[in-house]
């Protein structure tokens, strides 16, 4: 469509068409404009729901809010927890240590709950370095109870039946 004849565009496009098509092919500001409203209305929602998503994404939880540990940097005194399956903690385990994995969660944790003081380290293991069920129980003492006192044994039972350490059968 051809502007309107009293413009002085008008007479440039009459006298230059190629201006006239140049013209016609570049968006306009206001046409940009509700392009961006348009990607930007839903950003909003989906920000907010990633924020505050029960099931938040993993960028959002701190990487390591507790201490990885050797074997030998652990002290005399601390309060061991298995975070190993229940058939694994039967087949053997570190003396004294409890059972308290997510899937036991609710039965070990009146042992835990009894012997656990806020001035002893707690020291949560699993299988292997591999192995992210003593993390997950790690950071549930934390953020459930206010377990500041926590650290992974790095390497878990695998690290324990390597240095030779004896074991503990039920």
């Amino acid at each position: 469509m051809p502007p309107a004849a009293n413009t002085p565009i008008a007479f440039f496009c009459a006298t230059r068409p190629e201006f006239y098509a140049l013209k016609t092919s570049v968006p306009s500001a206001r046409f940009l404009l509700r392009c961006l409203c348009l990607l930007l209305v839903p950003l909003a929602p989906a920000a907010l729901t990633a924020w505050w998503h029960p099931q938040a994404p993993a960028w959002r939880a701190p990487v390591d809010a507790f201490p990885s540990l050797d074997l030998d940097a652990v002290p005399a005194n601390v309060l061991w927890i298995d975070a190993r399956e229940p058939a694994a903690y039967a087949a053997g385990h570190i003396p004294g240590a409890l059972a308290l994995g997510e899937t036991n969660w609710e039965e070990g944790l009146v042992s835990f709950v009894e012997r656990w003081q806020p001035d002893v380290l707690v020291v949560v293991y699993c299988d292997g370095a591999e192995c992210e069920a003593s993390r997950d129980v790690a950071r549930r003492l934390q953020t459930e109870f206010g377990v500041e006192k926590v650290a992974v044994l790095h390497e878990g039972w695998t690290a324990w039946i390597k240095a030779g350490r004896a074991e503990a059968r039920p």
